[in-house]
């Protein structure tokens, strides 16, 4: 098959200029060109794709394509160099398929400004003209788009050994990949939301799921711990509104001394082999009753009898009921390096480690506070925090979307990968704002995990039962044209 060099609208979208006379047999050709058999690295008078290397992979590549523009007649030339010229301009996508080849790539080009030569006194061809493109690029070539359809994902670990996870699976390519994640759930997003997004790719993602992350309040495995006549411990049973129908309630007695604590050392979850090692964010899934809403609760976090972070967790008074709250990070192995680098045959496996909370009030009296679960999410490779500060206006229809290009956060009128408004702020009104702090997901080739674990909002809560849609787009990423 010959190989193809077409200047087109967007990656995937219409002919703007053919550079390959072979093709559509319009525009131009590229000089010498014809089969690339050499690859990216080619000789004069050849499309070359410059190779990454050194300090400079993650840099802008450079291309060059000498071109020969023909047309009818001189004046349907000068139409055709200016067409040419107007193209190039700004940001443009080029598509490309090698010689013998049968898959498309695509590169993003940089504006620039082609030298074709002008012949002024010249009789023997003035509807021809030499030059040569050059240009930036992206550092990568792009395939075609890849497509998730929003589905649920599970947020009730009592009831799925799988949620808060999507498998992403058989990604092609060569490098890693940024994820368009698109959120559209009209029950998640008429209020407040709150979410933590992450993705897993080393190892056997597909292994770190709900059943090994978490560990119920409730489970015999745990220890806990109060003060007699002021704080104790109940198992809670027949629950609908806690994971599994349990839990277990700190009970504030009325003689309770604002600063007396209780703990509960929940044990290490199951998790094992080389898929442990990492670092991980604990949540711990709580609700208040009564005059406890309306107090501040302080938690304080140990593993290995070293406190996971400098000052206590302060959940403030007011806000929902039920709610997630993050306790800080927890890193497997405990203070050692995550892996051995020399070269040996198998990879490092981790230990899992018990971890207590310290629980207490700032204020006195009776109160009490209901313990659902813990659980560990994987967050050393892209992790982050989703918010929306409002309920969308219209959330029948309306998107919240993670740009993993950019890192940012954005909502719009309607599914992105087709026609769509990104909304902004309005004129005199107040607007839902949604942002993304931290590193937004990406996808390598092979096999991935993202997670999405919701009910971090303050304002509202999130039932066990109510799950999030959550679909993605991602275009696989190539070091070499295929």
């Amino acid at each position: 098959m010959t190989a193809i060099l077409q200047i087109v609208d967007g990656l995937g979208g219409p002919l703007v200029l053919d550079l390959n006379r072979a093709v559509g047999g319009e525009g131009g050709y590229a000089r010498a060109g014809m089969d690339l058999t050499e690859g990216e690295v080619a000789t004069d008078d050849q499309p070359n794709w410059s190779p990454l290397a050194g300090p400079a992979s993650l840099a802008r590549r450079k291309i060059s394509i000498p071109v020969l523009l023909q047309a009818p007649t001189a004046d349907a030339l000068g139409v055709r160099v200016a067409k040419l010229m107007q193209a190039t301009r700004r940001t443009w996508w080029l598509r490309v398929r090698r010689h013998e080849g049968s898959a498309d790539s695509w590169l993003r080009c940089f504006p620039c400004v082609p030298r074709i030569e002008s012949q002024i006194t010249t009789s023997a061809r003035p509807d021809l003209a030499r030059g040569v493109i050059e240009c930036e690029t992206d550092p990568y070539a792009y395939g075609a788009r890849v497509d998730r359809t929003p589905a649920p994902v599970d947020q009730h670990p009592g009831a799925s050994h799988d949620a808060w996870g999507i498998d992403i699976s058989g990604v092609q390519g060569d490098t890693e990949t940024p994820l368009l994640v698109r959120m559209h759930d009209s029950d998640g997003f008429a209020s407040a939301f709150g979410a933590f997004v992450s993705t897993r790719r080393r190892q056997d993602p597909s292994q770190v799921v709900s059943s090994k992350l978490v560990r119920e309040a409730e489970s015999g495995a745990n220890l806990r711990s109060g003060t007699a006549g002021q704080l104790t411990w109940q198992t809670l049973t027949g629950d609908d509104a806690l994971s599994s129908n349990g839990g277990v309630r700190l009970a504030f007695a009325d003689g309770y001394d604002a600063g007396r604590s209780a703990s509960i050392t929940f044990a290490a979850p199951t998790l094992d082999g080389p898929d442990t090692a990492g670092t991980y964010r604990m949540f711990l899934r709580i609700r208040r009753l009564g005059d406890a809403v309306d107090q501040q609760l302080v938690i304080r976090a140990f593993t290995n009898n070293s406190s996971l972070a400098p000052d206590e967790i302060t959940v403030p008074a007011g806000g929902t009921r039920i709610r997630m709250i993050d306790l800080g990070l927890v890193q497997w192995p405990s203070a050692q390096p995550a892996a051995i680098e020399a070269p040996i045959p198998s990879s490092s496996s981790a230990s899992t480690t018990p971890v207590t909370l310290q629980l207490w009030r700032r204020s006195s009296g009776r109160a009490d506070i209901d313990l659902d679960y813990l659980c560990w999410i994987p967050a050393d490779e892209d992790a982050g925090y989703l918010e929306l500060d409002a309920s969308l206006f219209n959330p029948d229809d309306q998107y919240v979307n993670i740009d993993g290009f950019q890192h940012q956060a954005m909502i719009t009128s309607s599914n992105p990968i087709g026609d769509h408004k990104i909304l902004g702020q309005a004129y005199g009104s107040s607007t839902p704002t949604a942002r993304f702090i931290g590193g937004a997901p990406m996808v390598r080739p092979g096999s991935n995990r993202l997670f999405v674990v919701c009910g971090l909002s303050g304002v509202a809560g999130w039932p066990r039962s109510r799950t999030l849609n959550v679909g993605y787009s991602y275009w696989p990423r190539y070091t070499w044209l295929r």
